[in-house]
């Protein structure tokens, strides 16, 4: 199965990533990993430590 690369057009911006955009790349770091079950917490972290670094984002900022 191909990786899902989704996750990479979800918008990085240096000022704030959105809950919405976390939960986005979440889920789809989720189906590069095959679906697990009971082991969500771990696809959200990985996808915080993907956006924070980069950017400099404050992780789960709001849209406002």
């Amino acid at each position: 199965m191909a990786q899902i690369k989704e996750h990479e057009k979800v918008q990085k911006s240096p000022k704030k990533v959105s809950q919405e955009e976390l939960e986005r790349a979440a889920y789809f770091h989720w189906l590069n990993r095959g679906c697990p079950s009971g082991d969500s917490l771990s696809d959200w972290i990985e996808v915080e430590k993907e956006f924070a670094p980069k950017s400099g984002a404050k992780v789960g900022a709001s849209k406002s």
